[in-house]
């Protein structure tokens, strides 16, 4: 899937994952590819991307927002505060 994090200041993380786990308000999720169409709050301290059998490459953030779009795309929109 096409993965991409941005701050107000720059882009963070712009490429292809397996997999992205991140915190919600309600319990950390895993976005696979094809995962149903999804906006959510995120929180922080970090999203892990997985790009392969790896547990996933940390990206700090405080905060944000995470949309899972038709098509396997995924935005992201973080804060780092």
């Amino acid at each position: 899937m096409q993965v991409s994090i941005h701050t107000l200041s720059e882009t963070l993380f712009s490429g292809r994952a397996e997999k992205l786990i991140c915190r919600t308000a309600v319990g950390e999720i895993t976005i696979l590819d094809g995962h149903a169409p999804l906006i959510a709050s995120i929180i922080g301290p970090e999203i892990r991307i997985g790009t392969g059998q790896d547990a996933g490459t940390p990206v700090p953030l405080s905060g944000g927002c995470i949309e899972v779009r038709p098509g396997s795309e995924v935005v992201i929109l973080a804060d780092r505060s």
